[in-house]
């Protein structure tokens, strides 16, 4: 599979000039042996520096008993 523009363009704003910028986000959703699972990277800038972080959160599967 190609990768197509997603990729091009994701690069692009992780890398590109950060003046004015304070929070960037993606967001993931994945279905993983039923579940479905969030997840969140983000990065948060400040005057010189940066800090990365993520977050998961599981919707839980439902079972039909």
């Amino acid at each position: 599979m190609s990768e197509g523009p997603f990729v091009d363009n994701l690069r692009k704003v992780f890398e590109s000039n950060t003046e004015g910028v304070s929070e960037r986000t993606l967001t993931e959703y994945k279905n993983v042996d039923g579940v479905l699972w969030k997840y969140e990277y983000t990065r948060k800038y400040f005057e010189n520096d940066y800090v990365d972080s993520n977050v998961s959160k599981c919707f839980a599967k439902r079972s039909l008993a």
